[in-house]
């Protein structure tokens, strides 16, 4: 299993919307395909370019939303712990959790 980030939108004017999505590999015919376990949570590129208030605000957000998935798939036995820690290594490199300032990221 690992973390996948599946990018829409950004063209004609809409926001370009990043969703993690946790997925695992299998062969189907001889052939590889992603299954999604989980869906972890999305944000916009448009929610960083609100201003460090609002890019604050949206990275709180994102992490209030992702935690508790997280929770419950530890709890489910389907992550556990290095695989669990290298899961929100990968999700903090594109969200990081806040600080406590809202200054420049």
């Amino acid at each position: 299993m690992y973390l996948r980030w599946k990018k829409r939108g950004g063209t004609r004017g809409r926001a370009l919307q990043w969703t993690a999505l946790l997925v695992e590999s299998r062969r189907v015919g001889g052939k590889p395909r992603q299954f999604v376990v989980a869906y972890l949570g999305s944000i916009t590129e448009d929610d960083y370019g609100a201003g460090a208030l609002g890019r604050a605000v949206r990275r709180i957000q994102f992490w209030a939303r992702t935690a508790p998935r997280l929770v419950q798939l530890v709890e489910s036995g389907v992550l556990e712990g290095d695989r669990l820690r290298l899961i929100v290594e990968r999700l903090e490199m594109v969200v990081p959790p806040y600080d406590g300032g809202y200054g420049h990221d």
